[in-house]
């Protein structure tokens, strides 16, 4: 079911972690995460309602970049062709650059971390 329950609260009653080998890692995000992840080869796109969509090292969890949106991301990235596609709450589609945040049309306005 849409993110574990009726109510769709993302939380489940099974111990999902050790299903699946246990917790590697784990990361904040400065909002709540309301989204599925898009994992590419070497990293894992999230958006947070904080309206920052954050690229994190597949293998640790370490920040790679973050991008500030027009507001909140609740939308799930796709990935495709070497970009990431992901929507604002506010309706704004945006194409990025998967490796560096670049934004597909003009210069980077990614905050690197």
């Amino acid at each position: 079911m849409f993110r574990g329950d009726p109510a769709h609260t993302g939380n489940s009653p099974a111990a999902v972690a050790t299903a699946f080998g246990g917790l590697l890692w784990r990361c904040r995000a400065d909002g709540p995460v309301r989204s599925s992840p898009a994992l590419g080869a070497e990293t894992l796109y999230i958006g947070s309602a904080d309206g920052q969509l954050y690229a994190l090292d597949r293998a640790d969890g370490r920040v790679r970049w973050k991008y500030r949106a027009s507001g909140p991301i609740n939308s799930s990235p796709a990935l495709g062709r070497g970009l990431v596609y992901f929507a604002s709450h506010e309706g704004t589609c945006y194409a990025l650059e998967a490796a560096s945040a670049a934004d597909s049309v003009g210069p980077s306005a990614a905050a690197l971390v």
